[in-house]
């Protein structure tokens, strides 16, 4: 098999003199249309509250839109926050180039400013304790740690200050004007891996900390039809006993994506939605958009398939030996497309190992079926080595979320002299199962046990079969729901060191 492409043909031509705020929020460009009816894109759960986007679209001069009252409060506010930055650091051309998770530690978040050497912090006041803490590790002089809403006991300035502040000025900075070309050349924006979210189509429902029932209200409330989620939050609604007390009946459409969504997953989803379109796609941040989506004409994707390349979008399937796979071979991954970034930041070395001659090396194990439909099988260095063969944790995942008896699970492998690797599933109990073994002790908890450890050798081959089942409380995760298995590898560890990690001799046989 050669590269893949995408149908379709080539793509029109691609503006490469804008911005990044320009691309998104300007409509008088040639290749874009005129935005004619403003409508909400935001949304905020907790109260209701609309921004549309006329509110957040940055105004500039020379425009032919028509300057109402209300165009005319956007320009000066745009103007007065641009002019306040020219005026108080001289920053001349004010861009946000990245947004940061409001769920990241202090650490994590002084990561981030450090890398990206940021000058100025802008933070929600729920947030300013840990933007506090971060900018003093990053050495940002806390006169630029600027809040949304004033904070009661703070002194910090907020963006509303800093506006009133720019408007007592003449005009301090100049907008920055690209020429054509130059786009593809200039850095624009910086965004870090599993810490990011793309732009909403239509109006988002903005929630400030995921909670699964409130998630369930809110559906509800504002009759949502559309749902982006990971893995995790799917198994919540396949499995969770609140689901049907809600009315989830305006969902028109569901997308998967962060990791694999198994067969097993969208069939228990189909069951709970029988009405909603349902499907995966595949991207990374490293191609700053998605590669692959599902055909929205069908009721629901090709089980356990992450649909087709986009336009623009090329793909090539390479074996461990360098050769191409065929069609129906795995390999990894190595996608081309117009968005593809052009490294990482002050990292040569990361930059030469991922991206060659504008390909990027995904490190994920796939497959294209002949109809050029891609399958992801994990990432390639999760995978569990089990006597030469390769076992993907998360396709037992999937299988295992099936047993009633299993509410979430994480699949690891831990170091068999014999087999060099063997697959032990982190599992959390469902309700029913923690009551039965919390009545009948050691005995119920061996029942449980087995059941599951069946459930997987009744339906695998036998290098699949786990080798032992240990019930935890939660499965950790990272803030966008990635499995984070480094965390139960340690577990595991732990517990073989300590000899209380129950085995299952017939796996390793």
């Amino acid at each position: 098999m050669a590269e893949i492409h995408a149908d379709g043909g080539p793509l029109p031509p691609i503006p490469d003199d804008l911005t990044i705020p320009q691309f998104l929020l300007d409509s008088h460009h040639p290749a874009r249309p005129v935005l004619k009816k403003p409508q909400p894109w935001l949304i905020e759960e907790a109260t209701g509250r609309e921004v549309g986007s006329d509110e957040v679209r940055t105004e500039r001069c020379g425009t032919d839109a028509p300057e109402t009252e209300h165009r005319m409060k956007l320009r000066a506010r745009t103007f007065g926050l641009a002019n306040a930055l020219k005026l108080r650091w001289n920053i001349n051309y004010p861009v946000a180039i990245c947004g940061a998770n409001p769920a990241y530690t202090a650490d994590e978040l002084l990561y981030q400013l450090t890398a990206t050497k940021a000058r100025v912090l802008i933070a929600h006041p729920g947030s300013l304790p840990v933007a506090l803490e971060a900018a003093r590790g990053a050495r940002i002089p806390l006169d630029r740690v600027v809040v949304f809403d004033a904070v009661h006991g703070a002194s910090n300035t907020t963006v509303h200050e800093l506006i009133a502040e720019g408007l007592e000025h003449t005009q301090q900075f100049v907008e920055r004007r690209l020429q054509p070309g130059e786009g593809k050349r200039k850095l624009a924006f910086l965004s870090f891996s599993s810490g990011t979210t793309g732009r909403p189509k239509t109006t988002l429902v903005v929630v400030q900390k995921f909670n699964f029932e409130q998630f369930l209200e809110s559906i509800q409330r504002y009759r949502i039809t559309n749902l982006c989620l990971v893995p995790p939050m799917i198994v919540l609604l396949c499995k969770h006993p609140a689901v049907p007390k809600y009315d989830l009946s305006s969902l028109r459409m569901l997308m998967s994506g962060a990791a694999p969504l198994t067969a097993e997953l969208v069939k228990h989803l189909m069951a709970r939605l029988p009405n909603c379109w349902i499907g995966q796609a595949y991207g990374m941040t490293e191609t700053c958009t998605a590669v692959t989506f599902p055909q929205v004409d069908q009721r629901t994707a090709t089980l356990g398939s992450g649909g087709f390349l986009l336009p623009g979008c090329r793909a090539r399937v390479v074996k461990p030996d360098g050769s191409l796979a065929a069609f129906g071979e795995a390999g990894e991954l190595v996608v081309t497309s117009p968005s593809v970034a052009i490294g990482y930041m002050n990292n040569p070395e990361a930059t030469a190992e991922t991206f060659k001659d504008g390909w990027v090396s995904t490190g994920d194990e796939v497959y294209f079926n002949e109809r050029k439909e891609i399958f992801v099988v994990d990432r390639i260095k999760e995978l569990i080595k089990v006597r030469g063969y390769q076992v993907p944790p998360a396709e037992l995942e999937g299988h295992l979320l099936g047993h009633p008896d299993v509410d979430d699970v994480c699949v690891v492998g831990i170091p068999d002299e014999y087999s060099g690797e063997l697959p032990l599933a982190f599992i959390v109990p469902s309700a029913d199962a923690q009551t039965r073994m919390d009545a009948g002790g050691t005995r119920a908890q061996d029942d449980v046990r087995k059941a599951i450890l069946k459930h997987v050798a009744d339906h695998k081959t036998s290098y699949k079969h786990l080798v032992g089942v240990e019930f935890i409380d939660a499965i950790p995760k990272n803030p966008s729901g990635k499995l984070l298995r480094r965390f139960l590898r340690d577990r595991a560890k732990e517990l073989r060191e300590s000899g209380k990690l129950v085995l299952n001799v017939r796996a390793k046989l």
